[in-house]
């Protein structure tokens, strides 16, 4: 017999006894939970009632906790363990603590250009993850990423992965939806999957981000409509107000990058969200240089939007976050086949001026100890190979002013988004060489078997002079360096 989905405190879930109910979402429900031996806090999604008595939503639910466990970055939340309880599947993950995106928005109104860079190179960064591993997401939304405190800024983090789509294996996490079936949020739909439910793909995943950018800079919604078959007319055809419109204080240089991202025509948008995410950081080192320029005087922007009303969170919308099945077909305009043309001039690529300065290091170096140099790589993501190469020589130039000679070095690399070292591994084995050169020898320390399988594989390519190895601890790598 299963047990009851809404549990009672103290229930088992393998080693794990539930506290508290946390939240409520579309498929279940998650809540604070303890490991009984160790005392370790988690959060424990199970099914809902709806959900435990259908077989399809039971699938997705265990292929969402499949699919979380299969992708490790940073900013997507850790899964712990899959389990069953009575034939119950149940997930364990992180807890996280903080407010979700949309409860910013909400408290705080529109947020600076500086916050929302801050956040969203982030959550590119994360759903970029996902699709070099053949994963669209399909939900984003601002209730879906949670700002956590985990370092003195804020950390979003991508949650609810029950409607993402296996691009290799096909279908939603391997399972088949209704026919002609909308799945997600109508206000976060792109203009192809209104037209056809199959047309999801890492474009419309792009197309919802830049849904959330428009919402973080002007605290509303870009579509006004409630009732989802007006929603998906409004996302064909209406007009998009640019962002500085509706909020004086945006640049017209976000305006670009949102309305780029929002294009009705898939291959008007930017070719990934990592390009997206280079936009970003490309606008904020050219506003930088600017204000340096001396100032001129301008006339006063006239806004053109509609006027606002009521607070923040009802400008956004309440319908925004409810995540809604409709049919499909009825939109179709006579002889339409494809969305309506993009948003005019605004789509235009944004200039790409110079390299940026980076917002954080990919490495910081130390002398740990006399005779061992420490490296700890951050979680900043590789976006290519002149970015690789640029750092080769930053990291080159400190490890010969620290001294190589009779020394040895220790690799912390429990941070880095592993996903990078696959997609730039001729660059990345270059980088590892100059890192390794000179040295007695070398310990990389990674925190997963996945993790230690790549550096070792890594680590036999190289030919770096010395020994090398890889190791779960800090502990054991200085074991060995020791010797």
């Amino acid at each position: 017999m299963k047990p009851e989905p809404s549990p009672q405190a103290g229930q088992r879930f393998g080693d794990y006894r539930v506290v508290r109910l946390l939240a409520r979402g579309g498929m279940g429900r998650v809540y604070e939970a303890v490991h009984v031996s160790t005392g370790a806090v988690v959060a424990i999604k199970l099914p809902d009632a709806s959900a435990a008595r259908d077989a399809t939503a039971m699938r997705r639910f265990r292929a969402e906790g499949r699919l979380l466990d299969s992708v490790r970055h940073p900013n997507i939340v850790r899964v712990f363990e899959v389990g069953f309880e009575d034939d119950c599947p149940f997930i364990v993950m992180e807890l996280l603590r903080g407010e979700t995106l949309r409860a910013k928005v909400e408290r705080q109104g529109s947020l600076s250009r500086d916050e929302v860079v801050e956040l969203f190179i982030p959550i590119c960064d994360a759903v970029a993850t996902l699709h070099d591993a053949g994963i669209v997401h399909r939900d984003l939304k601002l209730c879906n990423v949670m700002l956590t405190g985990r370092t003195s800024a804020l950390v979003p983090m991508i949650l609810d992965f029950g409607i993402s789509k296996d691009l290799v294996a096909g279908g939603t996490l391997g399972v088949q939806t209704q026919s002609g079936a909308f799945v997600g949020t109508p206000r976060y739909l792109s203009p192809e999957q209104t037209l056809n439910p199959k047309a999801a793909s890492p474009l419309s995943d792009q197309y919802a981000v830049g849904i959330m950018l428009y919402e973080c800079l002007t605290g509303r919604s870009p579509f006004a409509a409630e009732v989802p078959y007006a929603l998906m007319h409004a996302i064909l055809t209406a007009p998009v107000v640019p962002p500085s419109q509706v909020e004086p204080r945006v640049e017209q240089a976000s305006d670009a990058i949102v309305l780029r991202a929002m294009d009705r025509d898939p291959k008007e948008r930017f070719p990934s969200l990592r390009a997206l995410a280079r936009a970003l950081r490309e606008q904020v080192s050219s506003s930088a240089r600017t204000s340096q320029l001396p100032q001129r005087t301008s006339a006063t922007r006239t806004s053109q939007a509609p006027p606002s009303s009521g607070t923040p969170g009802a400008r956004l919308g309440r319908a925004a976050d409810a995540t809604t099945t409709v049919r499909s077909g009825t939109l179709n305009r006579p002889g339409a086949t494809t969305p309506s043309s993009r948003h005019g001039s605004a789509a235009s690529e944004p200039a790409v001026p110079t390299p940026l300065v980076p917002i954080q290091p990919f490495h910081e170096v130390t002398l740990l100890e006399p005779r061992i140099v420490l490296v700890r790589r951050s979680a900043r993501q590789f976006v290519d190979d002149a970015e690789v190469a640029e750092e080769r020589r930053r990291i080159g130039s400190a490890l010969d002013q620290l001294g190589r000679q009779r020394k040895r070095l220790l690799v912390d690399s429990r941070r880095a988004p592993l996903s990078t070292d696959d997609r730039l591994a001729s660059a990345f084995m270059a980088l590892r060489e100059e890192m390794a050169r000179d040295f007695e020898r070398t310990a990389v320390v990674v925190d997963s078997k996945i993790g230690i399988l790549q550096a070792n594989r890594l680590n036999r390519a190289t030919t770096a002079p010395g020994a090398l190895a890889a190791f779960e601890n800090e502990t054991e790598a200085l074991s060995f360096l020791k010797k």
